[in-house]
């Protein structure tokens, strides 16, 4: 007989943070037979990687001292904030222009977003880089434009909390954890 291992709280929230933009590009898919289907596959396959305990195979180093975490906190609460989501701190108009439109679109809109052209009578499918505005922009949709930025704020600072989280519990020192 085989002990299985719990999934950890860190494997929890990384595979929900890893399969949420999918499984709301599925939810909101125009075909909902399809879409459905589709998400129920991603559920059974992230319930499978779950109890497989897949995501994080090595052992972890034990807990992470509350100085680690108040550090882990504070260089992704940085992150985020230098990077333009949010528009903490300055955003280059030149590139964020763009990625605004996008998530008030998507916030506006449920679904992946279809463009009519004048010439021709069929529909395009906007292909961008999607997933990182779907979460958001679904907060958005249900909560108010007025909400987008800060949730986009909100993801990707969890994003990057969750990654140095997961290297903190390989490597209990920032010197390990730099060295990837």
């Amino acid at each position: 007989m085989s002990v299985r291992r719990v999934p950890s709280f860190l494997s929890l929230s990384l595979v929900a943070y890893l399969a949420s933009p999918t499984l709301v590009f599925l939810l909101t898919w125009p075909i909902p037979l399809v879409g459905w289907t589709a998400a129920l596959a991603l559920c059974w396959g992230c319930a499978w990687i779950l109890c497989d305990d897949v995501v994080i195979a090595s052992p972890s180093t034990g807990p992470i001292s509350l100085g680690l975490w108040s550090a882990i906190f504070a260089v992704a609460l940085a992150w985020a904030s230098l990077g333009g989501a949010g528009h903490v701190f300055y955003a280059n108009e030149y590139d964020w222009h763009v990625r605004d439109a996008l998530l008030a679109d998507l916030s506006r809109q449920l679904g992946p977003l279809v463009v009519r052209t004048s010439s021709e009578p069929s529909l395009w499918l906007l292909r961008c880089p999607l997933g990182y505005y779907l979460v958001p922009s679904i907060l958005a949709h249900r909560f108010g434009l007025h909400w987008a930025q800060l949730f986009l704020f909100g993801w990707t600072f969890f994003g990057v909390f969750l990654s140095f989280s997961l290297l903190a519990r390989r490597w209990s020192n920032w010197r390990g954890m730099l060295a990837v």
